[in-house]
């Protein structure tokens, strides 16, 4: 996913949404994943917290794009 999607000009908001996507589809591949996604951007100045999301809503989200 991230091989595949990774731009070198990506914005934070893409690169967050990509991100997102290679986590859900790894836990959509292993059946003890799941709950809730937690997502941060590390910075100099220390890490801010982009999102927390439920995997559900993930899934809602990106399955089409699984195969």
């Amino acid at each position: 996913m991230l091989d595949r999607g990774y731009q070198h000009d990506m914005s934070p908001k893409e690169a967050y949404d990509l991100a997102k996507q290679a986590i859900y589809h790894a836990t959509y591949c292993d059946a003890y994943s799941g709950g809730i996604v937690s997502l941060y951007h590390v910075k100099e100045t220390g890490w801010v917290r982009i999102c927390r999301d439920d995997v559900m809503g993930l899934h809602q989200k990106y399955k089409d794009g699984c195969k």
